[in-house]
């Protein structure tokens, strides 16, 4: 069985790279979409890093390069990349901005400025990019905005879709299960699902939308678009199921949230549908009941099947911070996670995957899709 195998190969991962070039703690972090030894991370400070890493363990990484933010004030609350080839991102910050930040080699590091609400108490706080260039953003007033970098001008629309601030915002694709729609999750505890092409229309434009018990801190698709995956302030996961929504569940796991701690939000693997992965906040035991939870008490990376079940803990005895965003690689080979201002790369002791689960499609743009499909009908018992 492909997932047992992958599920023994994952108890092989350790933390083998750490990258510490940040003043304050790390806000968010992607894999790069066509460079898979390339990561990138953000920080409270505005901070962007590149950090090209080998998948050899013979060799040392290469050095990251940090392009400085603002300071104080710039945090960074989102980041995508702009396009497939990932030759750029559009970075959502604290200090009303989003912009634009070329990637490549003739026009590194430059700025384009596609968005400042010239207003302190209004600013981006997630985004997202379809591939026409069009990028999609909401904001603390529970607004979603469409700005088509297509034009010059840029063209921009706003629309009210929350009563509060939009903690997170993932577009589709238009050649997914769902082409066309949009996830967004709110402190007004609401799950939303829209249709891109009525959302500016007078007919509504949204899909279903989905109450939780406490603010959503992040809502993302999986990997097929059969699924949404939450993470809520109140130590909860739920797993809601588009096709079957009576059929959807909660999973208690302790994330709860701390002021100086960016928040723990969970996040699907990309190959496997039914796999996802969150950091664990251990409980203080005199204060909450610890039978509630699943698992060990310590800080750990979970990993979790669309059932709710808890497969396996990624532990290292030898870092002991708490990993509060937790990412797989586009090949599920490595994983990524943010604690404090570290970034840390876990790869395998020794162990590899096959060389066809990690073979690259030639344009690096699909994500292995072959592969991906194979996987689709893969079930957990």
């Amino acid at each position: 069985n492909r997932l047992d195998y992958y599920l023994e190969f994952l108890s092989t991962l350790s933390i083998t790279d750490i990258s510490s070039h940040f003043d304050r703690r790390v806000t968010c972090l992607q894999f790069h979409p066509s460079k898979f030894d390339t990561l990138l991370s953000t920080s409270k400070s505005g901070d962007v890093c590149i950090w090209r890493y080998l998948t050899d363990n013979s060799q040392p990484p290469s050095k990251p390069t940090v392009l400085k933010g603002t300071g104080a004030g710039g945090s960074v609350t989102d980041f995508k990349f702009a396009n497939a080839m990932g030759d750029s991102i559009v970075v959502a910050t604290v200090d009303c901005l989003l912009k634009r930040i070329d990637l490549n080699k003739d026009q590194f590091g430059s700025v384009d400025i596609l968005y400042d609400s010239r207003d302190r108490f209004i600013w981006p706080t997630a985004v997202d990019i379809c591939k026409e260039n069009v990028v999609y953003f909401g904001d603390t007033s529970g607004k979603l905005s469409i700005i088509d970098m297509r034009c010059r001008p840029y063209k921009q629309s706003s629309f009210k879709i929350h009563t509060d601030k939009i903690q997170s915002i993932q577009y589709s694709g238009s050649n997914s299960y769902r082409p066309n729609q949009i996830v967004s999750a709110s402190n007004d505890h609401y799950v939303r699902l829209w249709d891109i092409r009525k959302i500016d229309q007078q007919e509504p434009g949204m899909l279903n939308e989905f109450e939780l018990s406490a603010v959503v801190t992040n809502a993302e698709l999986s990997a097929d678009s059969t699924r949404i995956l939450t993470t809520s302030i109140d130590s909860k996961s739920n797993i809601i199921d588009l096709q079957q929504p009576s059929q959807s569940i909660a999973i208690h796991h302790p994330h709860r949230p701390f002021q100086h701690m960016t928040a723990i939000k969970a996040s699907w693997h990309p190959m496997f549908p039914e796999l996802w992965a969150i950091g664990r906040y251990p409980v203080d035991e005199s204060v909450l009941e610890i039978s509630q939870f699943e698992g060990n008490n310590r800080r750990s990376i979970d990993i979790y099947n669309a059932q709710g079940q808890l497969l396996h803990q990624i532990y290292d005895g030898n870092f002991n911070g708490i990993h509060c965003i937790a990412k797989f690689s586009p090949t599920g080979e490595h994983i990524a996670s943010g604690s404090g201002q570290s970034v840390l790369l876990w790869k395998s002791n020794g162990n590899s995957l096959p060389e066809r689960q990690i073979k690259r499609s030639e344009k690096g743009k699909d994500k292995m899709r072959n592969y991906k499909e194979s996987f689709k009908k893969i079930k957990i018992n």
